[in-house]
């Protein structure tokens, strides 16, 4: 039998198994028209593609090329002659593919790396692992570091936008921190020195829209605090006023505990451990925030100051309790505010009160006066009072 011709895919499936007899496991057949192209015929007929080659070094190596028919002669042969070329230019495509196999998944690197990382730095880092879990692992988790492309990128962003096969589109916002997240794992990745480009840093974030302008003007805000005040649940109850009063973040309040809790000095001290900038920080106490405290009762074995039902656990899941005290005090468009609404109208209440913006800064525990501006939205009111003396400039 000829062991040397010019394969055909018709020669290759007409070659018979090696014998069963046979002292080696296959028979082994050479390409005339590529150097070292190997077909391989099992005793069970199979047949599989070997680029039979020596390394820079001289030493004999063999590469697998894949099984006849997936991989047919010419793809066989185009694959053989890139292996060949890389040869040529001093690469070893043995040690090369192999290189590839150790990169990790992107799933891997998050995981194993980067998720390691964030929980000792960053507060969000549950939010992140959603965020991952839900949004960038199912369509790219399985691709290794190096071969994630600025369109698979783009794709997965066009895909949690545009929705489709009963999902629904997310909001700008949504997607805008699933690519935040895939640009801060790409820039991780460049520092380890594991890729050469961040590919999700050429992608654009998308216009967000969703920014949430509501907020509670003084007379809403005093109906709300009453109405916190005699709602049945006291947990619920005094966390909804607390925010209200002081501005505080949700976690900031949630999370407080009695250990950091100095009635006699009237301050509650927020450790660094639950604020967004890292630093802790005090809050002075007045009397109607003592009393909104001292309105809540205590829990036996449970350390904080607006106990959950569970025990030892703080107040969780009470979106329903807040929409209730917000129909309560005649709000009905519920869709437009969240808790963090109350920090808006805290911010608001300031400004409007004509207290200067670097006290908003203070109370607020903003790092910079920009943020200050931001949260400091002006009533209707206060507008409606500006053009009036805009008006007036021009009545002389």
């Amino acid at each position: 039998m000829e062991k040397r011709f010019r394969f055909t895919n018709d020669k290759i499936r007409s070659l018979p198994p090696n014998p069963p007899d046979a002292r080696g496991t296959d028979l082994e057949f050479s390409d005339t028209d590529v150097m070292g192209l190997k077909c391989l015929v099992g005793k069970s007929g199979n047949k599989r593609w070997l680029l039979r080659y020596r390394n820079s070094s001289g030493k004999r190596r063999s590469i697998a090329l894949g099984r006849f028919p997936d991989i047919d002669v010419s793809t066989a042969r185009k694959v053989a002659r890139k292996h060949l070329a890389q040869i040529a230019e001093g690469i070893d495509p043995l040690e090369a593919r192999e290189e590839i196999k150790s990169q990790p998944t992107l799933s891997e690197f998050f995981w194993d790396t980067h998720l390691p990382l964030i929980q000792t730095r960053n507060r969000t880092w549950k939010q992140d692992s959603q965020r991952f879990r839900t949004l960038i692992e199912p369509t790219l988790g399985q691709q290794r570091l190096t071969d994630i492309t600025v369109a698979q990128v783009q794709q997965l962003q066009l895909k949690l936008s545009q929705g489709g096969k009963g999902r629904k589109p997310l909001s700008p916002a949504t997607c805008n921190r699933a690519l935040a997240l895939l640009k801060t794992l790409g820039a991780h990745a460049v520092r380890l020195g594991l890729v050469d480009t961040n590919q999700a840093a050429k992608i654009p974030l998308l216009q967000e829209n969703n920014i949430r302008t509501r907020f509670l003007d003084l007379d809403d805000s005093k109906r709300l605090l009453d109405s916190a005040g005699n709602f049945k649940n006291r947990s619920i109850g005094g966390l909804v006023a607390m925010l209200l009063l002081t501005g505080c973040r949700l976690s900031e309040l949630r999370l407080a505990t009695y250990e950091y809790f100095d009635r006699k000095n009237r301050v509650l001290t927020i450790p660094a451990s639950q604020t967004k900038n890292k630093q802790g920080r005090l809050v002075y106490l007045t009397d109607k925030m003592l009393e909104v405290l001292d309105s809540v009762p205590a829990k036996p074995g449970n350390p904080y100051l607006f106990p959950g039902r569970l025990a030892g656990k703080p107040l969780s899941n009470f979106r329903t309790g807040f929409n209730q005290i917000l129909l309560a005090a005649g709000i009905t468009d519920l869709e437009n505010i969240c808790l963090h609404t109350l920090r808006h109208t805290t911010a608001s209440n300031m400004v409007s009160a004509g207290l200067p913006l670097s006290a908003v800064k203070a109370q607020l525990a903003h790092q910079s006066i920009q943020s200050s501006e931001r949260y400091a939205k002006l009533t209707p009111k206060s507008l409606q009072q500006t053009s009036e003396q805009v008006s007036k400039l021009f009545s002389d």
